[in-house]
């Protein structure tokens, strides 16, 4: 899949994602919104640690969590911003493909059902997306199923 064919999926799958996440998706908590983006980042970072031994690389859950408080539409910018700018790092992107999974499952832990939802959609998207991409290099793909594995 070529880069141009990679950004016409996007595309496709922002629309598509639109019309399925119609239900508005409420604030998640009372704390600021610094403060919760900067909580969960650290959770993030703590977990990554403990279940892979890896050290975080990016500011993505923090970046997620901030859209959050803006809204669906943010959480989807966002997650077309990072596809499009990302997708050719795989070690960074691998990290964001984590983190919008992690992101489904703390909020469904906290049973914001919307929410949890939403981030499930993204992850299954976005991953098929990305292993179409890359299909064609062995080395990439091998580290991003390494990764997520």
């Amino acid at each position: 899949m070529t880069s141009k064919e990679f950004n016409a999926q996007l595309t496709k799958l922002s629309q598509c994602l639109k019309n399925v996440a119609q239900v508005e998706c409420a604030r998640v908590n009372n704390l600021d919104v610094f403060q919760y983006a900067m909580v969960c980042e650290r959770l993030f970072e703590k977990r990554l640690e403990e279940l892979t031994g890896r050290e975080r690389i990016s500011t993505f859950y923090a970046d997620l969590s901030l859209a959050e408080y803006l809204g669906l539409n943010s959480v989807l910018e966002t997650c077309i911003n990072v596809c499009k700018h990302w997708k050719d790092n795989v070690e960074m992107f691998s990290e964001f493909v984590l983190a919008v999974n992690w992101k489904a499952w703390e909020h469904a832990a906290r049973n914001n059902n919307n929410w949890a939802q939403a981030y499930s959609e993204l992850y299954y998207a976005i991953d098929a997306l990305a292993g179409e991409y890359y299909a064609d290099d062995e080395e990439k793909a091998d580290y991003y199923f390494r990764y997520l594995d």
